[in-house]
């Protein structure tokens, strides 16, 4: 129902007031948050005085904003063209599950936008805190403020995480490093950022005792980042924190992100003369791999290329002063310094209540160095061991196993052998849980009236008695 006149001037006023809460003036006149924002900016109207003080910041500085500042502004696009799909999508109670799932996907494809701009400012975003970069000539702008609805985008999507999931009590906070190639014996795990050259206040990036202008920087797409940077440390923590106190519990989740860009001229462990571009983390195994010409593995070559990945970094060589991990081993950026300086980081916001040591290194923990012995898993034994004598007896340490992984390795080499080489790990003191990471589908649900699940009567992928239906319904089905 569109707003009278007198609506919109009684709007115009509360907006401006910075009084009156933003979702009983948006119910007022028949709009969304984000759109009723879009509307009133487009009439110059500002909301409270920070935002009075923004706009005179802006009109002193000249109607260019800096490059830097379209991502905030990508935000702002999306935000609202999603608010518009939304109100569209609740208009299409009649039509077909068809109609209401394509234009559910348009809706994921336009979260997704909005993630991507978020993700090129991930090294700020998950700060507890605001914090702005600093422009020349006193001009600044907002890292992880782009919502008038809390403090930072943090607390936000905290709160809405809480209130569309209220019986959620854990998560995994994933904290990503940048592996550079796929070769086990020369790939380097470094934490990285998407700009050298920024500065922010009231907090500085820094992860391992690395400074921004010093700091790996992640390849480029078109002139972009081709992904958001590693968080700054003091975000982690704050983070840990910030969910501990909330009644969260919280497993950390180191990840390798594999920052392989094209036109690269790695040599690469399957054959040729360049590696994939980004790969996957499971990629990453001996040189030449198993299968391939010249193949190292089932040698004392594939223990020393494992044996370089993952490090001689232990916990000895870690120490927590204040809020700040320092690392005085080896000069190497290693496996083994990356999970044990997250450990760190963990301990010292105060603990948490698991830790998943890796996922998915198939290319790895496959290696062998003879005929049966596979270095990579003892060498997760040992990290597990570790982390538990950082993080203590109480808190649940596990590896996540591929899919394709966890039930055993079959080399393929025609001897038919069967190795179940990730028991003994399973198996250690130090592992408390089995993890696979496995994405079954659901259902097998086609498009169209044609197919069997349709003439049994159901209408819609989204039936919840249809999916429960299927859940011993042959998982895996048809899967290549």
């Amino acid at each position: 129902m569109a707003a009278d006149d007198d609506a919109w001037e009684r709007a115009k006023r509360d907006y401006a007031d910075h009084t009156v809460k933003l979702g009983a003036i948006a119910e007022s006149v028949g709009l969304g948050n984000m759109a009723l924002i879009s509307r009133m900016r487009a009439l110059g109207i500002v909301r409270g005085k920070a935002d009075q003080e923004t706009a005179k910041a802006k009109a002193k500085a000249g109607s260019k904003e800096p490059a830097t500042h379209k991502p905030i502004a990508l935000v702002q696009r999306v935000y609202n063209t999603i608010n518009l799909e939304l109100t569209k999508l609740e208009e299409q109670i009649g039509t077909s599950s068809q109609d209401r799932e394509r234009a559910s996907r348009a809706l994921s494809q336009m979260v997704n936008s909005l993630e991507k701009a978020v993700e090129m400012q991930r090294d700020i975003v998950n700060s507890t805190i605001p914090v702005r970069q600093i422009f020349d000539q006193g001009r600044a702008a907002a890292m992880n403020v782009h919502t008038l609805q809390g403090p930072t985008d943090w607390d936000v999507a905290i709160d809405q995480m809480q209130t569309a999931l209220p019986n959620a009590k854990s998560v995994s906070l994933v904290v990503s490093w940048f592996g550079t190639d796929l070769r086990a014996g020369s790939c380097e795990i470094k934490p990285g950022v998407e700009e050298l050259e920024k500065t922010t206040q009231p907090i500085s990036w820094g992860v391992a005792g690395v400074t921004r202008g010093l700091a790996y920087l992640v390849s480029r797409i078109d002139g972009r980042a081709a992904y958001g940077g590693t968080p700054s440390d003091q975000t982690v923590i704050g983070a840990i924190r910030d969910l501990t106190a909330r009644g969260i519990k919280v497993t950390m989740t180191p990840f390798i992100l594999m920052d392989v860009p094209a036109g690269n001229t790695l040599p690469n462990p399957f054959g040729g003369a360049s590696q994939p571009t980004y790969p996957w983390r499971g990629r990453i195994t001996c040189h030449p791999a198993a299968g391939q010409s010249g193949t190292v593995d089932k040698t004392a070559a594939a223990a020393a290329q494992i044996a370089a990945f993952v490090g001689t970094a232990t916990p000895a060589h870690f120490s927590i002063v204040g809020d700040t991990v320092v690392y005085s081993g080896p000069n190497e950026w290693s496996y083994r310094r990356m999970i044990l300086h997250q450990a760190f980081l963990a301990k010292a916001a105060g603990g948490i209540d698991g830790f998943q040591i890796g996922s998915e290194l198939r290319g790895l923990t496959t290696v062998r160095s003879s005929a049966s012995a596979f270095p990579f898993v003892t060498a997760l034994m040992g990290i597990a061991a570790d982390v538990k004598s950082v993080l203590g007896p109480s808190v649940k340490v596990f590896y996540s196993a591929d899919w394709s992984e966890y039930f055993g390795y079959q080399p393929g080499d025609g001897t038919g052998d069967v190795y179940f080489h990730l028991d003994p790990l399973f198996a250690h003191s130090s592992i408390d849980l089995i993890g696979i990471d496995v994405y079954w589908p659901l259902a097998d649900w086609r498009d169209g009236r044609s197919h069997l699940d349709y003439q049994a009567g159901y209408r819609s992928i989204y039936d919840l008695n249809y999916l429960k239906a299927n859940v011993q319904g042959g998982e895996g089905y048809a899967w290549y």
